[in-house]
């Protein structure tokens, strides 16, 4: 998960572990005052939405192939996006589990103010 501004990408040039398997970049854009908005932009691309009355899947829904990564930016404010991704670094297709994937994104918006990861048996959020 990486923030941007107009002027460029949130950069990990380091990381500090916030609990077990994730990684808070220490530099880069705060995005603290868009905790919200955050939240609810990862939900919908790990649960999916309504669009004109049809349900439309998240991004990261369903099967993944071996190593494939997923990736979407959205808009948080005026000049400022998130880039938010899912990795399946398993020898093998698999789909992430939809409640995993909004309680580690929640995780990382709270606890990673300026980006993070986490890596989680064959699965990367960030």
């Amino acid at each position: 998960m990486h923030f941007s501004t107009v002027a460029g990408l949130a950069l990990a040039l380091g990381a500090t572990t916030a609990q077990a398997g994730t990684y808070c970049y220490r530099t880069g854009a705060d995005f603290s005052p868009w905790t919200d908005r955050a939240k609810y932009h990862a939900e919908r691309a790990c649960n999916g939405y309504t669009v004109n009355g049809k349900w439309v899947n998240g991004l990261f829904r369903g099967d993944f192939g071996s190593n494939q990564k997923r990736q979407t930016c959205v808009d948080l404010a005026a000049g400022k996006s998130m880039v938010i991704d899912v990795q399946n670094y398993a020898g093998a297709r698999a789909a992430p589990r939809k409640e995993t994937c909004t309680e580690i994104f929640t995780a990382l918006i709270l606890d990673c103010p300026k980006g993070g990861r986490n890596d989680i048996a064959d699965w990367r959020y960030a």
